[in-house]
């Protein structure tokens, strides 16, 4: 008697453990957005779009997301996500509004085999397995411009960005593109340190008058006193701030992803940061159905030519994760009217390093300036902000 009442309490136990809901770990994302410094404001929209597409999942503790400054140091940065891998481990990071924040992370994310899904624009020289980068690469910037100042009687160019990796080697593609060896014309490079030398620039372009100024001023040209400096400006300007919403830009011709077809009204309805981000969540989320969120090669493989539609367009990326085939128009905002000024043919190729220079080139002139910004990817100054 005793023996069967021990076999039934056993087979209850097996049938209860057996059948007992099993409740998942939640997927763990990280979230890179700059949280307390001049791209604060930009980056919400990669914030408020994330939590909005996995709302559900973070109501019903299917999703966690832990939140980290990107603006952090590079150490203290790859500290800060060690601690947070320790606590539970990281299944996917997201965001990153700048390249960086992208170089910082890459060597975390080769270390401890993570992807990144980067929404921003990139100057495009550097090459990760890790990064699945949906922005407008630097030869996808340049394009629209360069077809732009062709059709243009110009001549003097006048090209204005931040001390940063990224409009230094933008402004040295453009300068360098073999469109100008049959053409004369004049290049040059002012790189601000300080938001005050931003608000003194209408003075230095009055004095020098150039025929066009091109910007990648976008850690400043966000500010409503800026925007109104820049339109009292009397000459032409080309902005190349893709991740900004077009309504911030009026007067100003800017670089954005748009198909052909598309009506240019629809890059008034949200940021290209949230769209990107969108897109890239929207992805995410099939990969969590096929259950591939754990297995990087079954990832990686799922992100190699992964292919759809977002408001201004297709999206396709590269089949080795070098970027995506998008196609890109040059577009002017005056008042409520938005007037597609250059629109590309087809979905240009992501091209890490121009054909003009060779990539050994290209990443010796990227070093030299890293070593001379003191070991920061941007002046030391805006990173101390």
């Amino acid at each position: 008697m005793k023996v069967s009442l021990v076999i039934l309490l056993l087979l209850v136990t097996v049938l209860v453990v057996w059948f007992w809901p099993k409740h998942e770990p939640a997927l763990h994302w990280v979230v890179l957005t700059e949280q307390q410094g001049m791209l604060t404001h930009r980056d919400r929209a990669i914030l408020h779009t994330i939590e909005q597409d996995w709302a559900r999942g973070l109501a019903r503790d299917q999703v966690r997301i832990t939140y980290v400054d990107s603006a952090l140091p590079q150490p203290l940065l790859e500290n800060t996500l060690d601690r947070i891998e320790q606590t539970q481990p990281i299944d996917m990071l997201l965001g990153c509004g700048d390249s960086v924040c992208l170089r910082n992370v890459i060597p975390w994310l080769r270390h401890n085999k993570r992807f990144l899904l980067y929404p921003a624009s990139s100057e495009g020289l550097l090459a990760s397995d890790w990064v699945v980068h949906v922005g407008l690469m630097g030869n996808q910037l340049l394009l629209p411009v360069v077809h732009w100042l062709q059709a243009q009687p110009i001549r003097d160019v006048l090209m204005v960005g931040s001390n940063s990796a990224r409009s230094t080697m933008l402004f040295r593609m453009l300068e360098a593109h073999e469109r100008w060896q049959q053409q004369q014309m004049t290049f040059t490079t002012l790189l601000l340190d300080y938001a005050e030398q931003f608000d003194e620039l209408g003075e230095q372009v009055l004095e020098r008058l150039p025929d066009v100024l091109i910007l990648d001023v976008c850690e400043w040209i966000d500010q409503p006193q800026r925007q109104r400096a820049l339109s009292a400006l009397p000459i032409p300007m080309v902005s190349l701030c893709a991740d900004q919403p077009i309504d911030l830009m009026s007067g100003v011709l800017v670089v954005q992803q748009m198909d052909a077809e598309m009506n240019p009204s629809v890059l008034n309805l949200s940021s290209p940061l949230a769209r990107n981000m969108h897109w890239l969540n929207q992805q995410l989320q099939q990969a969590v159905e096929q259950g591939l969120v754990h297995d990087a090669g079954a990832l990686r493989t799922f992100w190699g030519l992964r292919s759809g539609w977002q408001s201004t367009g297709t999206i396709t990326v590269d089949r080795d994760l070098r970027g995506t085939w998008q196609s890109v128009a040059l577009v002017l905002q005056q008042g409520e009217r938005t007037e597609r000024v250059w629109q590309s043919s087809h979905a240009i190729r992501p091209q890490e390093f121009p054909s003009s220079n060779s990539p050994s080139t290209w990443l010796h002139d990227l070093t030299i300036y890293w070593r001379n910004a003191g070991g920061f990817w941007r002046t030391a100054r805006v990173e101390e902000l």
